[in-house]
């Protein structure tokens, strides 16, 4: 699969991208000048990494702050590029949000919201830009899931759930677009230090705090360096590569002893009173 093809008329468009991963995913193609298209939620810092952008880095940078979980939001996200003349041939699917609760603990706005972000609209992007990344061809989707893609986890279950949608979804889109040169690449990765508070999080999971974490920057490279060989699946870091592997190797029963030790036995980090728009935890 060839790189994005044109810097001078040519984007990537970036969801989640204020901070974290997103962000990190941004820095690493403008370093490739590739130009941008950001988007994240308002308030989130995000027309300030657009200026550290456009400071650091000779390429073209739009961003569009707006909630993603508005049933209209992808559409109103494809109808703003087109009005602009803005050809898409690079769409990274990385906004997402979860949390740590129980299942029948956590608010019902709670659920919905995570259902919309990391489902319906990463879906609905996808939709609504393949005729764009048609055209512009040869192309990419990057889908961020997560190594809960593959397990179930106790106190994540809509969360890992989700996950395992986005797995499945990009695997199943990227077998009917090959023929238009699109890759669709499902990038994978474990705990992730997003900010100090994801930090603190992960550390109280126990193995996890020490064995799996990686920063995004990390996260980023090995991400966009594998969805422009045309990867299908990219899981960054040898400790989540061995992970991968070591649980499709073990039995389903000692897999979910290992991952009820690690998660179901600690206090939860978001209590039922709590909504995600107060004390949201975005684990990749």
């Amino acid at each position: 699969m060839e790189k994005i093809k044109s810097v001078k008329d040519h984007f990537a468009l970036v969801t989640g991208a204020s901070s974290g991963i997103g962000k990190a995913i941004a820095l690493e193609l403008a370093r490739k000048q590739v130009n941008l298209i950001l988007v994240a939620l308002p308030q989130t810092g995000l027309p300030e990494v657009a200026d550290q952008i456009l400071r650091n880095f000779k390429v073209e940078v739009k961003f569009c702050e707006l909630d993603l979980t508005h049933s209209d939001a992808a559409n109103f996200l494809y109808l703003w590029c087109r009005r602009q003349n803005i050809k898409i041939n690079a769409l990274i699917n990385n906004a997402g949000i979860g949390t740590h609760t129980s299942f029948e603990n956590t608010p019902v706005s709670d659920l919905e919201i995570m259902l919309k972000l990391n489902n319906q609209s990463l879906v609905m992007l996808a939709y609504y830009f393949l005729p764009e990344l048609k055209k512009n061809g040869p192309a990419h989707i990057l889908n961020v899931g997560s190594l809960a893609s593959f397990m179930n986890i106790p106190g994540k279950a809509v969360y890992s759930a989700s996950k395992s949608f986005i797995y499945s979804f990009s695997l199943s889109l990227r077998m009917e677009v090959k023929q238009y040169k699109i890759n669709v690449s499902c990038l994978c990765p474990g705990g992730t230090i997003t900010s100090d508070r994801m930090k603190k999080n992960l550390e109280q999971v126990r193995l996890a705090g020490k064995f799996m974490l990686q920063m995004p920057d990390e996260v980023a490279r090995e991400a966009i360096r594998q969805m422009y060989r045309g990867r299908k699946l990219i899981i960054p870091g040898w400790q989540n590569k061995f992970l991968y592997k070591l649980w499709a190797f073990l039995p389903q029963r000692i897999v979910d002893m290992i991952l009820s030790a690690m998660f179901f036995r600690r206090d939860p980090i978001v209590t039922p009173k709590t909504s995600i728009a107060f004390q949201a935890i975005a684990v990749r």
